[in-house]
């Protein structure tokens, strides 16, 4: 899917901090619960004139997908609390 590549990155990282018990299965529901969290949604990008190598990244929040692709999301509004009178 489209984020296999975020996945597989995170999952690195995550092994790298010593967290070995976690599986690429255990980042892909991740990324996949917090897309939904967010309503992370993949736009088609229009056709980009050339783009040079140091134009693009490799960054894995950078696109959330394939370099045609941008990510459009939006952060839940969190309830405000109840003031006891």
């Amino acid at each position: 899917g489209p984020f296999e590549r975020a996945v597989r990155n995170l999952h690195d990282a995550v092994g790298a901090l010593g967290l070995t018990s976690y599986t690429i299965e255990d980042m892909n529901t991740l990324v996949k619960d917090l897309a939904k969290y967010i309503d992370l949604k993949l736009l088609k990008k229009e056709e980009p004139k050339q783009l040079s190598r140091s134009q693009t990244s490799n960054s894995i929040f950078s696109a959330q997908g394939p370099d045609f692709m941008r990510a459009v999301w939006r952060w839940p509004v969190a309830d405000k609390p109840k003031q006891s009178v």
